[in-house]
């Protein structure tokens, strides 16, 4: 079986295409990207997990690393939203239009329904973007998209057009939140593992977790948690908790919830709270269901998500962007 990796870029999209609407579909007709990329994830029975959290080392930014799914991720929204399926409403968020709503994906064809006609469009704003840097001075702000957050127009088909790689790679600031969330990774992947242990201490109590002081949080490691709480319930019952944190690249497997589950029978904790910087295989989504005691993931995505919430080591800067509908170069 081909890896998807290996596939050619239009075949890829050809399998992502029906996967984004059936997840906004399931998300209620209306998702960010991040959401949509983490349904995907949890529910796709087409693109593994693997597939979708593989890191590469960037060939940009030494010392960085990005996901080369997200190439043909964003493509494909883009695609959708070119095509009349998905409106973009934001930098953050699309939606279903009633193209999207009412498409019968067991006989769509994607081939002539979306990938010709986005790439005729592609090609279009190549063109014009070619056209407006060859007309403007050498001093002018360029309205193009570029600094990609992956590889370049050689990881994408050769579709025999001269599309430019500035409109082929899509920009880092396509999706706010992705950008955030790799920048984070990137930032606690640079962090020691105990530095990585107490920001996964400090990240559990603004959850509303009471972290003890003597448990697992020593540095060689205390019976395997690096981390132990208690959580006071509106009924007054309190609730201990077990804490990991792991600081890793790869996927996280079922044999760890596992092993996280025997450190918490050690300690008497009715639930468990496990951390990564990367993600859950299926079957350790599976595993820390399993049972009486509940174990909560929380991966990178998650992480990013709740650093934004507490304003934990991070804080919300307003950007201005300009309306390129209205400042369109063709526009009459």
């Amino acid at each position: 079986m081909t890896e998807f990796h290996d596939l050619p870029q239009d075949e890829q999209r050809r399998l992502i295409y029906p996967e984004i609407i059936r997840v906004v579909r399931l998300l209620g007709g209306r998702a960010t990207r991040a959401q949509i990329r983490e349904e995907l994830k949890n529910s796709s029975r087409v693109i593994d997990v693997e597939t979708i959290t593989a890191e590469k080392d960037s060939p940009n930014r030494p010392g960085e690393t990005f996901h080369p799914f997200d190439f043909p991720f964003y493509m494909s929204i883009k695609d959708l939203v070119f095509t009349g399926y998905l409106s973009d409403e934001d930098r953050h968020t699309v939606a279903l239009t009633d193209k999207g709503r009412e498409v019968d994906m067991n006989s769509w064809d994607l081939t002539k329904e979306v990938f010709k006609p986005a790439r005729a469009e592609w090609n279009r704003r190549a063109k014009r973007n070619k056209q407006l840097r060859e007309s403007n001075s050498e001093n002018s702000v360029q309205p193009v998209e570029t600094e990609a957050p992956v590889p370049t127009v050689e990881q994408a088909e050769d579709t025999g057009d001269a599309i430019e790689q500035t409109e082929m790679s899509l920009p880092e600031s396509e999706d706010p939140e992705t950008e955030f969330q790799s920048r984070l990774h990137n930032a606690l992947m640079g962090l020691t593992p105990i530095r990585f242990e107490e920001f996964a201490r400090e990240l559990v109590k603004e959850m509303g977790v009471t972290i003890d002081p003597d448990l697992g949080i020593k540095a060689t490691g205390d019976g395997g948690i690096d981390g132990f709480g208690y959580v006071t319930g509106d009924d007054f019952r309190t609730t201990r908790v077990a804490i990991q944190a792991k600081r890793w690249q790869g996927t996280v497997s079922s044999p760890e919830i596992d092993r996280f589950r025997g450190a918490m029978d050690k300690f008497n904790a009715e639930y468990g709270i496990f951390i990564t910087t990367s993600d859950f295989s299926q079957d350790a989504v599976r595993a820390s269901r399993s049972y009486t005691r509940m174990v909560t993931l929380i991966n990178g995505t998650k992480i990013a998500e709740l650093v934004r919430r507490y304003h934990l080591h991070a804080q919300e800067v307003t950007a201005w962007v300009l309306d390129d509908d209205f400042f369109h170069p063709d526009r009459v």
